[in-house]
């Protein structure tokens, strides 16, 4: 059996505006496939895959892209020709120039990242797009010719592969526990988020949906009752995204846009934009931290969540003892409680350790 193969290589990129939370997108028109996808290209003689996406995001676009980072694979190969055909898919947030509003191929434009999959994109790309929604997701390969196989095959980081097979009893009673109540936002936020990072995205998106089918009118997720936290609502958004990536379900993708509006636009904030931690209070609160941030970061509104972390920051630092306070009231600027509660600092370096180490933030952000 021959070990070599013809190959078609190419890249794809999503270059995101974390000023705006767009993304350029172009509109091809020729040829058989059509509708919206990210700019891209076939990888040319002697060069590498970083080379090639450079390359071709400057052609298409006119923007010279910094730093870009591999988020996965996509591959097939033709059922009559075997060809087989590789796609490496980038993320650029660094980025110069203006962007042009044509190229051969297609028309370019910015359009908002949350509301991208509600608008014509090219065929199999609304399936793609899951590579950048799931950190987990590694490789897509459509296995044509296999039984059952209609839809693409997913693959995920091995280590997340390994602790979401390992079952030593506990964290199976833990499971069916968890999925057994209900539970407040935080609690049901904080939960999901553990699942996720042991690598059970089952479970994790178990929740999330669960998460999703308690939200109000006003965006917030995971509501037993009327309730007035603004940030709790928002700790099942990494695992409501990766829900959406892992299923493409519409229903969880339009939630997942409804608790972004809610974080970016619906929940109560001062006049810097900080946001409160409850409706009708002007309060901010140590646990905030770990709650809005890390969902706002993961959605691509990085300098959001940054704004978010400095506002909390200068209100509750103390200079004294190099702690966060527990509460701080902005509208009669003094502190509620004062304390450095243990939990709540806890919860400040959780979250925003989970901002500073998602992926293609550089050390010196």
């Amino acid at each position: 059996m021959s070990r070599s193969y013809q190959t078609e290589l190419t890249t794809a990129c999503m270059v995101f505006d974390r000023a705006t939370g767009n993304v350029v997108v172009q509109e091809r028109t020729r040829g058989d496939w059509t509708g919206l996808c990210f700019p891209g290209g076939h990888v040319e003689d002697g060069e590498s895959y970083t080379e090639c996406v450079i390359r071709e995001v400057r052609e298409e676009t006119g923007l010279e892209i910094v730093n870009p980072r591999q988020e996965g694979i996509v591959h097939w190969e033709d059922r009559d020709t075997h060809l087989r055909t590789v796609i490496v898919f980038f993320r650029a947030d660094e980025f110069s120039g203006e962007l042009k509003p044509m190229c051969d191929e297609a028309k370019n434009r910015w359009t908002p990242l949350k509301t991208l999959r509600g608008q014509p994109l090219a065929d199999w790309f609304a399936e793609q797009l899951a590579i950048y929604e799931d950190p987990s997701l590694q490789e897509m390969y459509y296995a044509y010719g296999r039984a059952g196989t209609d839809k693409p095959l997913f693959y995920r980081a091995a280590d997340a592969g390994a602790l979401a097979d390992r079952d030593d009893g506990l964290l199976s009673r833990v499971r069916r526990a968890t999925l057994a109540m209900q539970r407040h936002d935080w609690e049901q936020g904080v939960v999901a988020q553990a699942f996720l990072e042991s690598g059970d995205d089952e479970t994790a998106s178990l929740l999330a949906v669960e998460g999703a089918n308690r939200q109000t009118e006003d965006g917030r997720c995971c509501q037993l009752n009327a309730g007035s936290a603004a940030t709790d609502p928002c700790a099942i958004g990494e695992a409501l995204m990766a829900a959406c990536g892992r299923t493409n379900d519409p229903a969880l993708c339009r939630a997942r846009d409804r608790l972004i509006d809610w974080a970016l636009t619906g929940a109560p904030r001062n006049a810097e934009g900080v946001v409160y931690h409850f409706a009708g209070r002007q309060e901010f609160w140590v646990d905030s931290f770990y709650m809005l941030p890390p969902f706002l970061a993961r959605a691509g509104f990085f300098d959001e969540a940054m704004k978010q972390i400095d506002g909390w920051w200068r209100a509750l630092y103390r200079e004294d003892n190099g702690l966060l306070a527990h509460r701080w009231d902005d509208g009669a600027q003094r502190f509620i409680r004062r304390d450095a509660w243990g939990v709540g600092n806890g919860w400040a370096l959780a979250g925003m350790t989970r901002v500073a180490l998602m992926p293609g933030i550089r050390a010196d952000e």
